[in-house]
């Protein structure tokens, strides 16, 4: 196809690497309807939000190659006609799941930092890039862009597509920056049920959203490279599901048994992330003290059934008997000597 093998092959690829990273993604979502944890109802708004986001892109970006890739095989022009809207929709879409995600980790942040400096330059950042993220999407869609326009600065949606992947990258680095600050701040308390060190390393980079901000600079350093290629969409397409990795592995990183707990409180801690300020988490330490007076509980019963089943025992064969024999004595009429007959 020439020319346009440059722009077909990495929308194939970037479909394949979505997909991808959409079935791992599943995954998290799976196993955190399963755990339970009582959350409040902003974080589960925040998980379904973020849910019907990535399947709707994961739908989209299916259908897109299929337009390009089947229905249109033997047309490659249909680039410049056809299905416009499945690729100007991905900066739309992005920035939705950026504006969730940013929110969600630069509340966690506030929460655990001091200084508000930072949380104040994270809440600029992540309106500016998604009111850019959104006017570049709907900007695409009015305007009909298509992958081949988007390489050319014929148009003004090539100057704000860069203007939101530089926002978006310094947001993203900002955030892991901050993030990667309060752990190291925690220490040994953070993740301290895991006893893996490797497992924590890489939960704290995925929490911090190392990945989603390596995409991102990967993907502005690629558009502003390339003027031929559409290599850019590789990293671009599974942005949102790495900002839906970093929230959900922050909400699984937790002890699972806080989920056993919450069941059983009528207010849960609101805090979900909260650590204690000793070498164990809080959570850990109240199942622990459940623990040790249940068992408490059981001996001291233990201990009364025997006392009072040794106190109502007979001691001794001889005593029965003399009980027995006690209970079957009646006293019958006296007789002519007086003395009474004793069966």
């Amino acid at each position: 196809m020439g020319q346009y093998d440059y722009v077909l092959g990495p929308m194939v690829l970037s479909t394949f690497v979505n997909t991808y990273v959409s079935g791992l993604v599943g995954f998290q979502y799976a196993a955190y309807q399963s755990i339970k944890f009582k959350d409040p109802f902003v974080t589960k708004a925040v998980v379904l939000a973020l849910f019907v986001i990535d399947a709707f892109q994961v739908i989209i970006a299916i259908y897109m190659a299929w337009v390009y890739c089947v229905a249109n095989y033997i047309d490659p022009t249909a680039l410049d006609r056809v299905g416009l809207w499945t690729y100007t929709v991905i900066p739309l879409c992005n920035s939705v799941s950026g504006v969730i995600a940013h929110s969600f980790l630069g509340y966690r942040i506030s929460t655990s930092m001091k200084g508000k400096i930072a949380c104040v330059v994270i809440a600029i950042l992540t309106c500016a890039a998604f009111v850019l993220g959104a006017v570049s999407g709907i900007y695409g869609i009015v305007q009909h862009i298509s992958m081949l326009d988007a390489l050319t600065d014929s148009s003004l949606y090539r100057p704000l597509i860069i203007a939101w992947l530089a926002t978006q990258s310094v947001l993203d680095s900002t955030i892991s920056g901050s993030l990667a600050h309060v752990f190291y701040q925690q220490g040994q308390n953070f993740m301290n049920h895991v006893t893996s060190p490797l497992i924590r390393i890489g939960s704290c980079a995925i929490q911090c959203g190392s990945l989603a901000t390596l995409f991102s600079f990967c993907s502005l350093v690629v558009f502003l490279a390339s003027t031929k290629s559409s290599a850019y969409i590789v990293f671009l397409l599974p942005i949102g599901r790495l900002y839906s990795n970093a929230v959900l592995t922050t909400l699984l990183s937790r002890d699972k048994r806080t989920a056993m707990l919450d069941r059983n409180q009528a207010n849960p801690s609101t805090v979900i992330w909260a650590v204690a300020a000793g070498t164990r988490p809080t959570h850990v330490q109240s199942f622990s003290l459940v623990q040790i007076r249940t068992e408490q509980e059981i001996v001291v019963d233990s201990e009364d059934v025997d006392k009072q089943l040794t106190s109502s025992r007979p001691t001794s064969l001889k005593d029965h008997s003399s009980t027995l024999d006690d209970q079957i004595s009646v006293k019958t009429p006296e007789i002519n000597d007086g003395s009474p007959i004793v069966l």
